[in-house]
């Protein structure tokens, strides 16, 4: 699915295509190439990870383009709910891909100005299940952190980014 889809929980519609075409990729405003994540900011807009078309793309609520962020391989978009800077997790997709990922951080609209990038290990490839990795920003907290779960590895790594550096810190490893 080359959309994003929009489902209305208190009804018994059926789910409505918000922004892309179902079955067509495409680089235009409206189309997406492997659209990856979607996430929305406290004011209703819709941010999608387009990993093929190296951007995230910012909608509004009725799904006006409002902003187009270059970013290289964006796999997962997440937005800081108090503070509207776009986090944007980039790692290769395929086992051939061995780059090592990036957090890029922008700020609020309307600049969208990029912050800070730093240089990351997501990537966990597995032939049997392909990637184990999942990435969750939690925006609740005093300091944003950034939790990574490592399925292979049964562990879970917590990241925070404190006066301008990334520090990692392993929070469990070998769950069972």
């Amino acid at each position: 699915v080359m959309a994003v889809l929009k489902l209305n929980y208190e009804s018994n519609e059926p789910y409505s295509v918000f922004v892309g075409e179902k079955d067509k990729s495409g680089s235009g405003d409206k189309h997406f190439d492997s659209p990856t994540s979607v996430d929305t900011d406290k004011n209703g807009n819709v941010y999608v990870s387009d990993l093929y078309n190296d951007r995230v793309q910012i909608f509004d609520t009725k799904g006006n383009l409002i902003k187009s962020i270059s970013v290289k391989q964006p796999t997962k978009v997440c937005v800081h709910q108090k503070t509207g800077e776009v986090f944007v997790f980039s790692w290769g997709v395929k086992s051939h891909d061995t780059k090592p990922g990036k957090i890029t951080i922008f700020s609020s609209l309307p600049d969208v100005a990029q912050k800070h990038e730093d240089v990351y290990q997501f990537m966990n490839y597995s032939y049997y299940t392909g990637i184990n990795t999942n990435v969750v920003l939690d925006s609740w907290v005093d300091e944003p952190t950034i939790w990574v779960v490592f399925r292979d590895e049964g562990s879970v790594k917590k990241l925070q980014i404190k006066n301008g550096k990334l520090n990692s810190n392993p929070f469990f490893s070998q769950l069972n």
